[in-house]
């Protein structure tokens, strides 16, 4: 990925001497910017980034590392780490009620452009109930969540991602409801929450290879002129040797992947 802005070349050159990979697409994209983090927050302090236990609700989220004490519900690890060394945060569901809810809040911070909020979570076991993000205003008053989850949703972190386009002061509060029965239990972890809404591809394009071998892309930049337009593609040419993409870039930060 380049930081940088003005035209860029993508050269796919054939070599002998190289190793070749072969790709079936490669998707370009240049999207809107991702901001300074107010919060990145891995649980691995135990201060837990100065987020907040609710007062008012039924019980607490529990920081913890390896597996959840219940058979069959819960994350075996964190997903910093992926080990059992790391830590996490989850609603233990063992000897709750039926839809007690856990809430946990963030410190406030003030949105000066929107707020990109993403974290990770781990939704695994037959009783799974909710869990649900809220942005709240500073006058704490809770609405409608911004986000919400359902159910069982396999042994696996998932990402979550919200954009949030109002301005003003917010704080995030996260809240896990705890289903019918023991093998509920519910994990957050990596949150991380930015002054800007959230990394949004707006242009993308696809080209699609069957039978064409490629070594690996190198960026190349330095080629002459600009126009106005913001992130157009400029030239795609293809010959028996090489691939050229040129794009220029000129208020985004362009991504590349290949597949």
């Amino acid at each position: 990925m380049t930081n940088d802005y003005g035209f860029y070349h993508l050269l796919f050159p054939e070599s002998r001497d190289a190793i070749f990979y072969k790709f079936t697409r490669i998707s370009l994209n240049y999207a809107l910017g991702d901001a300074s983090a107010f919060s990145e927050c891995d649980f691995e302090d135990p201060s837990i980034c100065n987020f907040v236990q609710d007062k008012t609700d039924d019980f607490d989220w529990t920081r913890k590392n390896g597996s959840t004490p219940s058979f069959n519900t819960g994350p075996s690890f964190d997903h910093t780490y992926a080990n059992s060394e790391g830590y996490y945060l989850y609603i233990e569901t063992s000897g709750r009620s039926t839809n007690d809810t856990a809430r946990l809040w963030t410190p406030q911070y003030s949105a000066t452009n929107g707020l990109c909020i993403k974290w990770f979570y781990h939704m695994y076991g037959r009783t799974v109930n909710t869990l649900n993000v809220y942005v709240v205003d500073s006058t704490d008053t809770v609405g409608t969540p911004v986000w919400t989850k359902k159910d069982n949703q396999g042994s696996s972190w998932l990402l979550g991602k919200v954009s949030f386009a109002k301005f003003g002061i917010y704080s995030i509060m996260f809240e896990g409801i705890r289903g019918s029965g023991y093998s509920g239990d519910i994990a957050i972890d990596d949150v991380r929450i930015t002054n800007e809404a959230c990394l949004i591809p707006v242009c993308p394009l696809f080209v699609e290879f069957s039978m064409l071998t490629l070594m690996a892309a190198h960026i190349v930049s330095g080629l002459d002129g600009r126009n106005n337009g913001n992130g157009a593609f400029k030239e795609i040419a293809k010959n028996n040797r090489h691939l050229y993409l040129t794009m220029e870039v000129t208020s985004m930060i362009g991504l590349i992947w290949v597949e």
